[in-house]
């Protein structure tokens, strides 16, 4: 199994908190608390760790996630779901999952 794979399972069963989070954007920053264990319990990145920063632009990223199975594992998550996706071609945000793991989510300007 890939690395990004592991992480499918736990961004799939939190995806419905996440849409509400993304729906509620509009009114500003919005921020989830994840158990710490949940991500230990998919996989062992105590070394790299679990942070990332994630930019979408048109539902595209925009910045190198590559060394994040974590990230990888959210976006093609968010890219899978139909309402997910929907929203991202409307919207451009920015994603990040910090060393506490809350992860916080904002829109960004359009670039034309």
């Amino acid at each position: 199994m890939k690395d990004s794979e592991k992480y499918m399972d736990l961004w799939k069963k939190h995806l419905p908190l996440i849409l509400i989070h993304l729906k509620k954007l509009k009114n500003g920053k919005q921020e989830i608390n994840f158990n710490k264990y949940e991500f230990v319990g998919v996989g062992n990145r105590l070394k790299s760790g679990y942070t990332f920063h994630i930019h979408l632009q048109n539902g595209k990223i925009e910045n190198d996630i590559s060394g994040s199975a974590v990230a990888r594992a959210l976006v093609k998550v968010l890219q899978n779901n139909k309402e997910t996706k929907s929203w991202l071609l409307e919207n451009n945000l920015t994603i990040n999952l910090d060393s506490s793991f809350c992860l916080t989510a904002m829109l960004t300007q359009k670039v034309i």
